[in-house]
């Protein structure tokens, strides 16, 4: 197992930064947050989320529990978020407006799902603007195609710069 992924879950750094991202699905007035919320401190999820990885399959075949502590997938058992997230995704169609998450394959398992379900109808990411003047469009598409397996469906579903908007300035 690499490095890197072991010291993921104790760089206080990245947990402090990562904190004030939240992933939306919007439908009308509907919205999920997956990764808890800073009002409750113990919601909060950060972790492994990328089942496809090879580096997951060593962690499950690793027999120390403190590995598997901070998994996604066994962190989304603790509340209802993830479950009416799949109830949502299955109840009609929908499109995603992604706002302050990076999209990156930490998330992978959950991207994937909620990205590459028949009721997905569209992926509306809202950028940043940095202070000169360029902006992060493109690569969070980039991260978003690294969670769809088809890239002919990611060019179908991801929204066009020209219709999206920035948030702001980073």
């Amino acid at each position: 197992m690499r490095k890197n992924v072991r010291e993921f879950y104790k760089n206080e750094h990245y947990v402090r930064k990562c904190a004030v991202c939240h992933f939306y699905a919007l439908k009308c007035n509907f919205y999920a947050v997956i990764h808890g919320k800073l009002s409750n401190p113990q919601s909060v999820i950060f972790g492994y989320g990328d089942e496809k990885d090879e580096e997951y399959k060593e962690l499950m075949n690793n027999k120390n529990h403190e590995y598997l502590r901070h998994i996604k997938s066994f962190r989304n058992l603790d509340a209802s978020n993830y479950r009416r997230m799949l109830a949502f995704i299955e109840s009609d169609s929908y499109q995603i407006c992604i706002m302050g998450h990076s999209c990156g394959v930490t998330d992978r398992t959950l991207l994937s799902t909620l990205f590459e379900h028949p009721n997905c109808v569209s992926i509306k990411p809202y950028y940043y603007r940095k202070e000169d003047g360029t902006d992060n469009y493109r690569e969070l598409v980039q991260d978003i195609a690294r969670n769809i397996a088809d890239p002919r469906l990611m060019r179908d579903l991801v929204v066009g710069k020209e219709r999206c908007e920035a948030l702001g300035k980073e």
